[in-house]
């Protein structure tokens, strides 16, 4: 039975004794929903992962990856049995395949992983290697130099002009970037982050993405695409003297 939706009234004289001691109530009931919740969607992936078990791929094997008709059928028939409203769907969906990528990196070898062409990284250390790449490069971003240098005329005034990364690699004539033993050092430490979280991203999640997330992750593409076009141009240039 859920608990009933506490109002104000309901507790307005309570001494705050007991009102620590009903809060802290909550807070455990919380706890214990989303521990039993964690528990759940673990338990759907084990029976996914029994399924596929049992089912074959197109080239006759142990259809590990989940990709066969007969799979996904009975998938979407554990789904459909529990009444599952539409709009919890994707959320479980994508938490029980997290799972499911957890799980599969315990039951399969090394060697059946790459037969699949599954990553050896189960998700959960995808998350814990993201993660040290993101905190990596907001590092380096925090302690990026600026990259236009002021004036040595203590009367003239900086440009306002907005320095993009495309106009940095391309050179904006009228900008004086920094070009110490720190910016590089810097530059290298974003590089080497934006790389570490580019490289998590999963293209099998793009499937269970909407439209129009889709459709943003696109244009940030394009966008990151057109900076890293400009400055591996700047590069070619500066190597080639």
């Amino acid at each position: 039975m859920p608990a009933p939706v506490l109002a104000l009234e309901d507790v307005e004289n309570e001494g705050v004794d007991e009102l620590v001691a009903r809060g802290a109530a909550y807070a455990r009931g919380y706890l214990d929903i989303k521990n039993r919740e964690t528990t759940m969607l673990r338990n759907i992936a084990v029976v996914l992962i029994a399924i596929r078990a049992q089912c074959t791929d197109t080239q006759g094997r142990v259809d590990w990856r989940g990709q066969s008709h007969e799979y996904r059928a009975l998938a979407k028939d554990v789904y459909a049995q529990a009444n599952v409203p539409p709009d919890s769907l994707s959320y479980m969906q994508s938490n029980v395949r997290y799972h499911v990528g957890n799980i599969l990196r315990d039951v399969l070898t090394p060697a059946e992983l790459a037969a699949y062409e599954l990553r050896p990284d189960s998700p959960a250390e995808a998350n814990a290697k993201a993660s040290r790449a993101q905190r990596a490069l907001a590092l380096a971003a925090a302690t990026t130099v600026p990259s236009v240098a002021t004036s040595a005329q203590p009367a003239a005034k900086a440009s306002k002009k907005t320095v993009t990364a495309q106009d940095e690699a391309d050179g904006a004539p009228d900008q004086q970037p920094d070009t110490s033993g720190r910016a590089v050092a810097t530059t290298l430490r974003l590089t080497q982050g934006a790389h570490g979280v580019i490289s998590q991203i999963s293209a099998d999640v793009i499937s269970s993405m909407t439209d129009g997330q889709r459709a943003r992750m696109d244009e940030q593409l394009a966008e990151m695409q057109t900076a890293i076009s400009a400055l591996r141009r700047k590069i070619r240039r500066a190597s080639a003297g």
